[in-house]
């Protein structure tokens, strides 16, 4: 086997360079749709009737993380931010029927992910990761949230 020449290592490393650049991509756009729904519905729950003045308070602030993580991955300004969020809010006023069951466990899952924000105080410092398991006592708060925005029919 002959070893490689310069010219076909410098190939095989731009493909490399451009396949992981794609990927980083994906990744970014993935983090911006993520953040950006979070947000959204972050921002429907704190909006919700019969919220003590503190909880409304963090479901907001957790909202304004999650879209600053939007900004920052789509690569856009907060006031462009602003606009995808407030496009993307009516989705989320009536849902199907069928979307119902999906949208309460995204308020659960947004809702651990924004814990993970809220934890480091008034500014966040990292982007934690995007939860997988989630504990029960999260779950029953946000779950319960999610009921009083979609009740069960």
């Amino acid at each position: 086997m002959r070893p490689l020449s310069l010219p076909s290592t410098s190939a095989l490393l731009a493909v490399l360079t451009a396949c992981v650049l794609q990927q980083a991509g994906a990744q970014d756009l993935r983090l911006a749709e993520q953040s950006l729904h979070c947000s959204a519905v972050l921002l429907t729950l704190g909006q919700l009737q019969g919220l003590e003045a503190d909880q409304a308070t963090r479901l907001q602030q957790a909202a304004q993380y999650l879209l600053q993580v939007h900004a920052s991955s789509a690569g856009v300004n907060m006031d462009k931010a602003h606009q995808s969020l407030t496009l993307h809010r009516p989705a989320l006023q009536a849902p199907a029927q069928d979307q119902q069951r999906i949208l309460r466990e995204d308020a659960v899952v947004c809702g651990a992910w924004a814990e993970g924000f809220l934890a480091q105080g008034t500014t966040y410092r990292y982007v934690p990761v995007y939860p997988k398991l989630i504990a029960p006592g999260i779950r029953q708060a946000y779950g319960s949230l999610a009921l009083q925005w979609l009740p069960d029919r």
